[in-house]
C-alpha cells in the first residue's frame, strides 16, 4: 500500500477524481470494478486473510453506495459546468475557485476512504506490517533509481511529456506553442531532493505502531491530510501559485476544436456518472 494519505483513498478504489485527472473515458467500466481493484492495491503490498478481505468488503460496499448516491450527482453537476466554463479563457482566480471546489470534493472522498482503510490497517499483524513496510520501501527505491538517470534537463523533459499527455488526454491534441509554455513552465521547476517521501514513511511506519491503540482513525486523517495544511502548504503556494497561472494560460491558448472537443469529453462524462448514480 502506498504510503502517501491520497494514495491510501485510491486503494480503497474510491478516488474517482483520480481518473477524471487521468483523463479516464471509461468511467462505467472502471468505476463498477473499484472493489475488485482496491483489493488488488491492497493485495500488492500485503497479503489479506479471508476475514479481513471480508471486513473490508463489508466497509467498502457501505461506503461505495454513499459515493454513488450522493457524490457522483455533485461530480456530474461540477462537470457540466466546467463544460460551459472552458468555452472562454479562465483566469487564474476562476481556476483558484474550480480546483477548491473540486478539493472539497476529493477531501470529503479522502476520509470516507480513510474510514474503510483504518480498520484493515488495524487488523494487520505485526509480520503483515512489516511485509507492508518493506514494499513500499523497495517501491521508493525503485522510483529514486529510474529518477537518479536522468540529468536536470531529462527530468524536466520528463515533466513536459507528462503534464504534455494530460493535456492532450483533454484536447487531443497539443499544440507547438502548447508545448512551449510548457517547457517554460518546466523550466522553472524546482527539482525535488532525493527520496523526498521518506520522511513520510518513517512517520507512516511509526503511525502503524499504535494502529490498534484508540483514535488510529484520526490520526491516520490527520497524516494524510498533513501535507495539505500549514507550513507544508504555504511552502507549495508558489509552485501552487504557478501552477494556476500555467492552467489559466494554457486555457486561453485552446484552440476551438480543443475547446469544443474539451467540454464534449466533459459532458460525455458527466452522463457516465449519471448513469452510475444510485437511489438507494
Amino acid at each position: 500500500m502506498a504510503i502517501n494519505g491520497r494514495r491510501i483513498a485510491l486503494a480503497t478504489g474510491l478516488a474517482l477524481l483520480v481518473l477524471l485527472a487521468a483523463g479516464c473515458s471509461r468511467i462505467g467500466l472502471v468505476y463498477n470494478r473499484l472493489d475488485t481493484l482496491a483489493q488488488f492495491q491492497i493485495g500488492r503490498y500485503v497479503d489479506l486473510t479471508a476475514q479481513q478481505r471480508a471486513d473490508f468488503d463489508t466497509r467498502f460496499d457501505a461506503t461505495w453506495a454513499w459515493h454513488r448516491r450522493s457524490q457522483l450527482p455533485l461530480y456530474a453537476a461540477e462537470l457540466r459546468q466546467l463544460a460551459h466554463t472552458v468555452a472562454a479563457p479562465m483566469t487564474p482566480q476562476q481556476v483558484e475557485q474550480l480546483g477548491a471546489r473540486w478539493r472539497e470534493h476529493a477531501d470529503l472522498t479522502t476520509r470516507e476512504s480513510l474510514k474503510v482503510a483504518a480498520p484493515t490497517l488495524a487488523a494487520l499483524s505485526d509480520e503483515q506490517v512489516g511485509e507492508l513496510l518493506i514494499a513500499a520501501e523497495k517501491r521508493a527505491a525503485k522510483e529514486q533509481q529510474k529518477l537518479a538517470k536522468l540529468d536536470d534537463a531529462e527530468w524536466r523533459a520528463l515533466r513536459v511529456d507528462q503534464a504534455a499527455d494530460r493535456l492532450d488526454e483533454w484536447t487531443n491534441a497539443v499544440t507547438p506553442p502548447q508545448r512551449a509554455r510548457l517547457v517554460q513552465w518546466a523550466a522553472q521547476l524546482q527539482r525535488p531532493p532525493p527520496d523526498p517521501q521518506a520522511a513520510r514513511r518513517r512517520q507512516f511506519a511509526e503511525l502503524l505502531k499504535s494502529r490498534r491503540e484508540p483514535g488510529f482513525e484520526q490520526r491516520l486523517q490527520t497524516y494524510a491530510f498533513e501535507p495539505f495544511t500549514g507550513e507544508v502548504a504555504a511552502m507549495n503556494e508558489p509552485q501552487t501559485q504557478a501552477s494556476r497561472q500555467l492552467l489559466a494560460e494554457l486555457s486561453g491558448m485552446l484552440t476551438a476544436p480543443q475547446r469544443a472537443y474539451f467540454r464534449d469529453k466533459l459532458l460525455d462524462m458527466a452522463r457516465q456518472m449519471d448513469q452510475l448514480v444510485v437511489n438507494k
